[in-house]
């Protein structure tokens, strides 16, 4: 896990960016631990075996092979759960709100809040992008704008650059879960239906770079499995 210090961290854009990423606001947060890596299929899997869950109970954490709709790297073979083969270095998707949160509490951690995810990616720095303010358009430093190739083209963990704070993937690949319930910036809900839904951030392999900034917001409800392409994982933190 890499150190995120005590600051004061910008969440929210001005410009022509979409209403929930508006105003511009500062959080104060302390300094914490996060992982330097999304969770892997791999180590989901053995959480799953040493959870000894059944297929029934497993199903409402994350999807997997013969048991979900949606796509996935992530197999049960009758007695264990594991990878698809080769792909246990690459990010466990189509994980729900509870799958996540299950995980982190399973190694003594937690899901990042919205503001610590903020800082954790930017890097202390503020800008559009883990790397400055100008759009990756050639696709060499995050992983997205890829298109489906008959299995989830995700890419292996810290295939690309780390930021500033050696931490790897904050945007692209897949989107990740925070526990921070959505709603605006400025307190009130943005939740008409009176759901309850988790702030998902970073975009996935399909997000196109000039749609996904540090800024981008994305809600969902905590029971979802994904989104239509499954690009939903997350990564942990702890406490300093």
């Amino acid at each position: 896990m890499m150190h995120v210090p005590s600051q004061t961290v910008q969440i929210g854009h001005e410009g022509d960016v979409p209403y929930d990423e508006q105003p511009t606001i500062y959080v104060a947060i302390e300094g914490f631990y996060i992982a330097q890596t999304e969770v892997t299929n791999a180590q989901f899997a053995k959480f799953l075996n040493d959870a000894s869950l059944k297929p029934e109970q497993a199903v409402q954490l994350v999807g997997y092979k013969g048991n979900s709709t949606r796509p996935t790297q992530l197999l049960y073979t009758g007695s264990r759960y594991r990878a698809a083969l080769g792909r246990e270095r690459f990010p466990v998707s189509t994980v729900t709100f509870d799958g996540a949160k299950a995980y982190c509490e399973w190694i003594g951690a937690r899901l990042p809040t919205e503001a610590e995810w903020m800082a954790a990616m930017s890097a202390g720095k503020g800008s559009l992008y883990p790397w400055g303010d100008t759009v990756d358009t050639d696709q060499s430093k995050a992983h997205w704008g890829h298109d489906w190739k008959g299995y989830m083209p995700t890419a292996e963990i810290a295939s690309y650059p780390a930021n500033a704070y050696g931490i790897y993937d904050g945007l692209g690949n897949v989107w990740e879960w925070t526990i921070s319930v959505y709603q605006a910036y400025d307190g009130t809900s943005s939740q008409q239906d009176g759901k309850v839904r988790y702030v998902l951030r970073g975009g996935d392999w399909f997000s196109q770079p000039d749609e996904v900034s540090l800024y981008t917001r994305y809600a969902l409800e905590p029971q979802v499995r994904g989104l239509m392409d499954g690009g939903v994982g997350f990564r942990c933190v702890v406490d300093q």
